[in-house]
């Protein structure tokens, strides 16, 4: 969004292939003891800025969190608390059954669930009727957070996750809801910025916001179809790791 500025901005930005990522995020949980719920508290903070700039002067604002199973996942579900508590109305869609979530993505889920948040999950029996559920309960969302699949994915949506993607897509491009992407457009590969299968499974986003640093495949131009405009969020990973793992951003003509 032009003019956006974000304040939960690392002190260096860098760029990160997939592999660095993971690198990363393992050296700043067992070499530098910082808890992977605390690197998802500050993904959050991050994230729900991006989002509440969005909507704040939105006349009746409306946020679906779309979640996945890992920490992608678990970081839409924390930004549900955090816009909550800014009386943003919210509601999750949890695209997998709660007991395949990963640990800390779980542990989020527990506080929306005593919070009181909305929580539907998906109904993988009946494709496509998710959003539409959400929709006659709470109205149609401004704004969509695509929380599903982070950087580590490497295979092609499947589905019926194929069938939300399609859903929200429809959903920007015949009623003009924002999409805001976590890390990276579900479906887009990290490294190479191309879809991971076909076109028609990746998350076309008005927005991304990118955890810790850039990631390689934005250097690609093509990806600018999916990502939309790109900021990077700080989780709090020490710079000393940042400049360990990262490489100097190109310059994308």
């Amino acid at each position: 969004m032009a003019g956006m500025h974000i304040h939960h901005r690392p002190a260096k930005v860098l760029t990160f292939s997939r592999d660095a990522v993971r690198a990363m995020d393992s050296a700043a949980v067992h070499e530098f003891a910082i808890p992977s719920l605390v690197l998802m508290e500050n993904a959050a903070t991050a994230i729900a800025e991006v989002a509440f700039s969005i909507v704040e002067k939105q006349p009746n604002p409306f946020v679906l969190i779309c979640a996945g199973p890992g920490n992608n996942g678990g970081d839409g579900l924390c930004v549900a608390r955090k816009l909550a508590n800014r009386r943003v109305p919210v509601s999750i869609l949890l695209a997998t059954p709660r007991e395949k979530l990963s640990k800390d993505a779980r542990a989020h889920l527990t506080i929306a669930d005593r919070m009181s948040l909305p929580i539907h999950v998906e109904s993988f029996s009946h494709p496509g009727w998710s959003i539409a559920a959400i929709k006659v309960d709470h109205g149609a969302p401004t704004l969509i957070i695509d929380a599903l699949l982070g950087t580590g994915a490497d295979r092609e949506p499947a589905p019926p996750l194929t069938d939300l993607i399609t859903e929200i897509n429809d959903l920007r491009h015949n009623e003009k809801v924002k999409t805001l992407s976590v890390d990276i457009p579900t479906g887009l590969d990290a490294d190479s910025g191309e879809p991971i299968g076909s076109h028609d499974t990746v998350i076309r986003a008005d927005t991304t916001i990118t955890l810790a640093g850039l990631k390689m495949g934005f250097e690609n131009p093509a990806s600018r179809a999916f990502t939309g405009e790109v900021l990077v969020g700080d989780i709090g990973v020490p710079i000393e790791l940042l400049e360990r793992f990262g490489t100097r951003p190109k310059v994308i003509r």
